[in-house]
C-alpha cells in the first residue's frame, strides 16, 4: 500500500481537504494522552468552513474548536491558550 506520504502528495492543493483533517483529528483525540491541535488553514473562509465541518462531527466532540483569525475577537481568541 502506498505510504502516507505518498498519498497525501496526490491530493490536490488548490482543494482544502475537510473529511481529512476531520479523520486525523478524529484519531489524534484517540490517543491516551490529553492535548491541543493547531489547524493552520489560508484565510477567513477557509477557517469558517472548517470549523462547520468539526464541530458537526460527533467524533469531535472533545475538542473546542477556536477560531484564530485578526477578524475574532481577542476574547475568544484567548481560549486558545487555557488548558486543556
Amino acid at each position: 500500500p502506498p505510504s502516507t506520504v505518498e498519498t497525501v502528495r496526490q491530493l490536490d492543493e488548490r482543494f482544502l481537504q475537510l473529511p481529512l483533517i476531520a479523520a486525523v483529528l478524529a484519531m489524534v483525540a484517540s490517543w491516551p494522552n490529553p492535548g491541543g491541535v493547531l489547524v493552520f488553514l489560508p484565510g477567513w473562509q477557509e477557517i469558517l468552513a472548517c470549523a462547520e465541518v468539526l464541530n458537526k462531527d460527533s467524533r469531535l466532540r472533545c475538542y473546542d474548536i477556536i477560531r484564530l483569525h485578526s477578524t475574532v475577537p481577542p476574547a475568544e481568541q484567548q481560549r486558545a491558550l487555557w488548558p486543556s
